[in-house]
């Protein structure tokens, strides 16, 4: 019972800790960053241009924000592997501004 509870704790343990992420899972999260970065600036002239309705706008930069805040979260919650840590804070700061950019929009 006790070696059954010992194995229980120890993986809750092990999930409870932050994923270490290799360069190729960064450059992974680097794509889908500039996936939404992408996005945003496309949606940016969508909305300078007024090619949308009001509802769509809305919605999709409901999504993309959620999306952006998500990623952050994610990369903030994470650990790099040696020899990737300045990698990972660069992620962490590139998702971060992307996050202001949707801060500054709502402050419009």
């Amino acid at each position: 019972m006790r070696r059954g509870l010992a194995l229980a704790l120890l993986f809750l343990l092990g999930c409870s800790r932050s994923p270490v992420m290799d360069h190729e899972q960064l450059a992974s999260e680097r794509k889908q960053l500039h996936s939404l970065d992408a996005e945003t600036a496309l949606l940016d002239r969508i909305i300078a241009t007024k090619h949308a309705t009001p509802t769509f706008v809305h919605a999709h930069a409901e999504y993309l924000r959620r999306a952006s805040h998500e990623l952050a979260q994610q990369l903030g919650k994470a650990r790099a592997e040696p020899g990737a840590e300045a990698e990972l804070e660069r992620l962490r700061a590139d998702a971060a501004r992307l996050e202001e950019r949707f801060i500054a929009r709502m402050l419009l």
